[in-house]
């Protein structure tokens, strides 16, 4: 009767140990999508083929402190660049790491819409025709 002992509490001890991995994937596949997300703004780059053909949105607001990120759509590790032609309002990188381009913009606003508003260029290399969106920093 002893030897049957051991066998239950080992096979309990599983069911214990898988109910939890259970729990634990449940709590992990709970999480809002938002909680993966570490960005303000998101910035979608819509292509045709390799070429960039768009940004959604094409203006984005920030404030300073946020962040912005962008990702190709569609394409999990595509790799990009983000560049600013005249001023930048971060001191991130623009290289894409893993598919993504997360900056955090270091620029503070004037009120000055002029002087607050940022042209980026999106390239991703051999897709022809880089794109030139905007960036405003608000208050």
């Amino acid at each position: 009767m002893r030897n049957d002992r051991p066998e239950r509490n080992l096979t309990a001890r599983l069911g214990l140990l898988s109910g939890t991995a259970i729990m634990a994937l449940s709590l992990l596949t709970a999480m809002p999508a938002n909680a993966q997300d570490p960005c303000d703004v998101s910035i979608r780059i819509n292509t045709s083929g390799k070429r960039p053909v768009s940004v959604n949105p094409d203006e984005a607001r920030l404030k300073t402190g946020q962040t912005v990120c962008w990702k190709v759509v569609g394409k999990p590790s595509e790799t990009f660049r983000i560049s600013y032609p005249d001023r930048s309002p971060t001191t991130s990188s623009g290289e894409s790491d893993r598919g993504w381009v997360r900056q955090t913009i270091t620029a503070s606003a004037t009120g000055d819409p002029e002087q607050d508003t940022y042209k980026y260029v999106v390239t991703i290399p051999g897709g022809g025709e880089p794109l030139d969106p905007l960036i405003i920093v608000d208050r």
